[in-house]
């Protein structure tokens, strides 16, 4: 074997056999400094064909001066090979393969979190706080009875200060009602001051269709903040108002009396609920929501109740609403949202990985991040028509993409960048390498699992040469 050619077979063949780095062997492998004889032995069924040649050279003297420089020969290209490799692969294959890596994931979540929207969910029609119950503060049937007498829209008052009504409120109404600032921590300044300007400064009434609704805690709350404002705004006339008192009265009497309507019939609603025991408020089959009767839902589902029994209701033709109904069929709308949901998960994977596999050749075709210098050095110089064989290179090796390697976006989105891509480089068989050394160790250093690849790499890589030249 002629120096000459081994040292033309490491610089002239691929890029993918430039690897990296001084090679540390796992224990009981050959080094790769050994002589040529004890490689050539261990490699004979890769490079000798006939048996003078492979006694020929079993026989050689280790001693002999040049078989050692041979040897050293070897060394040295395999080294500067290696080095070569490392640094490709750290330097070029893996930052662009996260960036892919990461574009690819951020898009997939997006879908998933689409497809999620499709999913069941449980609102709950609250007991209403126990601020209600204070008629010094709420007078609810009055409200409800002035609310019928109300004639005509009122005018706005545009002038009232209330970006600080929620510091200024206890004082307004002339109250230290406990229940009142513990209701005001609960929901916050930012909440509340965005109810009140949307109430007072936005125009914005409740409307017929608002005072039907059965609402959750946070309508409440909102109409709540309506009432005890305008309540005490009709007290503590404030400085900057500049509109007529009539004008001023009958404006937040129609505000005080619309809201406190709504909250005086919800109130009257939801207690008719708990005490006929009435789980279900509504259902809204199109938007894939229940509203459940809080109190009643607690003590159902400390019972015999669950969530797939509600889902499964919701399937169902049936329009009951009551606990006692329901939990007459409770074992009937379990089933069948078993069977919904089974459909639902088995289309949900397919779709997925479709999904997957679409965004991996959209975000492949795109490239926002650019080609590498590597790679445009390698379209000058050796291949004009780059782009494009990359681009198909990498449908390719997504649509032979198999479900099972779908579930791992990361190792999948490594070889369709390694084998489109950088596939003049090695850089697959490199990484693929560090992979399988990590699952069948995964206690170890990356130092470690780099080594095991590296020694890989280097068997490979002599296999190769002495197939080349002999």
């Amino acid at each position: 074997m002629r120096l000459a050619t081994l040292r033309l077979i490491a610089a002239t063949r691929k890029p993918r056999n430039r690897l990296g780095k001084k090679l540390v062997l796992k224990p009981g492998q050959a080094s790769i400094h050994h002589d040529l004889a004890t490689v050539t032995r261990d490699l004979s069924g890769f490079a000798l064909s006939g048996e003078d040649k492979l006694q020929m050279l079993m026989d050689v003297n280790e001693n002999n001066k040049a078989l050692k420089t041979v040897s050293s020969e070897i060394s040295a290209i395999v080294e500067q090979s290696l080095t070569n490799q490392v640094k490709l692969v750290r330097n070029t294959v893996i930052p662009a393969v996260d960036a892919y890596t990461e574009a690819v994931v951020e898009a997939v979540d997006g879908w998933a979190r689409r497809s999620d929207e499709e999913s069941f969910t449980v609102n709950r029609v609250e007991v209403y706080p126990i601020l209600l119950k204070n008629p010094e503060l709420f007078d609810l049937e009055r409200y409800l009875q002035d609310s019928k007498h109300s004639l005509g829209k009122p005018t706005y008052i545009n002038d009232l200060p209330v970006h600080s009504a929620y510091e200024t409120l206890p004082t307004m109404l002339q109250t230290e009602n406990s229940s009142l600032l513990v209701w005001l921590a609960g929901i916050g300044k930012a909440t509340f001051d965005s109810y009140a300007k949307n109430i007072f400064l936005g125009r914005r009434l409740p409307s017929s269709l608002e005072r039907k609704e059965h609402y959750v805690s946070s309508k409440i709350n909102k109409a709540m903040v309506g009432v005890l404002l305008a309540k005490a705004y009709l007290a503590n006339i404030p400085s900057s108002v500049e509109s007529s008192l009539q004008e001023y009265n009958s404006s937040l009497k129609y505000i005080r009396n619309g809201y406190g309507s709504v909250l005086a019939a919800n109130v009257k609603i939801v207690n008719g609920y708990v005490t006929s025991n009435r789980l279900i408020s509504t259902e809204d089959k199109i938007n894939r929501t229940v509203y459940v009767v809080g109190p009643v839902y607690d003590a159902w589902m400390s019972n015999e109740g669950s969530i797939e029994a509600l889902f499964g209701k919701m399937l169902s033709e049936d329009k009951f609403s009551a606990v006692n109904k329901i939990n007459s069929k409770i074992m009937q709308y379990t089933a069948l949202w078993t069977k919904h949901n089974s459909l639902v998960l088995s289309r949900k994977a397919k779709d997925k990985i479709s999904a997957i596999k679409r965004t991996m050749l959209t975000v492949l075709e795109l490239n926002k991040e650019g080609y590498t210098d590597l790679e445009k050095e390698y379209m000058i110089t050796l291949d004009s028509d780059f782009k494009r064989r990359a681009i198909q290179m990498g449908k390719k090796v997504i649509n032979e993409l198999t479900d099972l390697e779908t579930h791992n976006i990361r190792i999948a989105c490594m070889k369709v960048l390694c084998l489109s891509r950088f596939s003049f480089t090695g850089a697959y068989e490199f990484l693929t390498s560090m992979e399988a050394a990590k699952e069948a160790n995964p206690d170890a250093s990356p130092s470690v699992l780099a080594t095991i690849a590296l020694t890989n790499q280097a068997e490979q890589f002599i296999k190769d040469c002495i197939v080349e030249v002999n």
